[in-house]
């Protein structure tokens, strides 16, 4: 599987994309139930982590921080929402699941339907639902994910694309 750099203010970390669809799937979902309709830049932001979401190019994954969070007020509230996350993946066993995440993923193409992204019909949505999904998670490499993505959103990562790759615990 690939892996993308998740850069903000150049610094960031390696992910396997499949972590990657999983930080943008859940922030995307957090910020439909916490926001919905109610800040625009947080709508464009939702439509990116869904386009992003997209399998479309295998290790050019991206969390578009640095084109989204221009100011303090957006690192602020995109910070708390990784809050939420953090929370809700120690408290909640059928949050960060395969399944939970595999829902996502067809949440996120009817919403690309809806705002007319895409043509797709159920079909095609479950067709490419078909050809790849969610199964066991390694929980904990999953946790370790949303830690490094809160700390790199809080720029207190300072790893450089080149940096030996040692952050994940192996």
């Amino acid at each position: 599987m690939a892996s993308s750099f998740i850069e903000f203010k150049d610094n960031g970390f390696w992910a396997r994309d499949g972590f990657v669809e999983s930080f943008q799937l859940l922030l995307f979902e957090e910020i439909q139930l916490q926001y919905q309709d109610q800040l625009q830049w947080l709508n464009n932001y939702k439509k990116d982590l869904a386009l992003q979401s997209l399998p479309l190019i295998y290790g050019g994954m991206s969390m578009c921080f640095d084109e989204t969070l221009t100011d303090n007020n957006r690192v602020t509230i995109i910070l708390k929402l990784l809050d939420d996350i953090r929370k809700k993946i120690v408290k909640d066993n059928d949050y960060l699941t395969g399944t939970h995440l595999n829902s996502l993923r067809k949440t996120v193409r009817h919403y690309l339907v809806d705002i007319k992204e895409f043509e797709w019909d159920e079909k095609e949505i479950e067709k490419q639902l078909k050809d790849g999904g969610y199964g066991e998670l390694p929980f904990e490499k999953y946790k370790r994910g949303f830690h490094l993505l809160r700390t790199l959103v809080a720029g207190k990562l300072n790893i450089k694309v080149d940096t030996e790759i040692t952050y994940w615990g192996d």
